[in-house]
């Protein structure tokens, strides 16, 4: 589940430096009364060079940090749809903070964090911890 967790960050990362990158090339008109835009479906072409873009980005963090590439990046474009149901399913995984808070507890306990904490104030359900 951690490699997971890290695949994921990294993806979210390569397309987010992408992204910023596409933006500062390109300054986009100013709107003046127009409708907004209809949603923008990936092409083809772009979807090969977002995933190129990601092989470079693990290609060069893999030279600048000396740490080898055990495997490759798996590459999908998700749908809106897909996004959404995946982001709800891990919401309903994680539960309400009671994790959380159970953690922030023990971790103060053990002096690991201060005991006035931001996270401290109020618990999962709204009550004062």
């Amino acid at each position: 589940m951690d490699l997971f967790r890290k695949q994921l960050w990294f993806v979210l990362l390569a397309l987010s430096m992408n992204f910023s990158i596409r933006a500062q090339d390109a300054p986009t008109p100013p709107m003046q009364g127009a409708a907004p835009a209809a949603e923008h479906h990936v092409t083809d072409a772009e979807a090969k060079e977002l995933f190129r873009s990601i092989d470079d980005i693990l290609k060069f963090a893999s030279e600048h940090s000396g740490l080898p590439i055990r495997h490759e990046v798996k590459k999908k474009l998700a749908t809106r749809e897909e996004v959404a149901k995946y982001v709800e399913k891990r919401m309903k995984e994680q539960g309400n903070g009671e994790r959380f808070d159970r953690s922030a507890r023990s971790l103060k306990k053990l002096g690991l964090l201060p005991r006035i904490h931001a996270g401290s104030l109020q618990g999962a359900g709204g009550r004062l911890v």
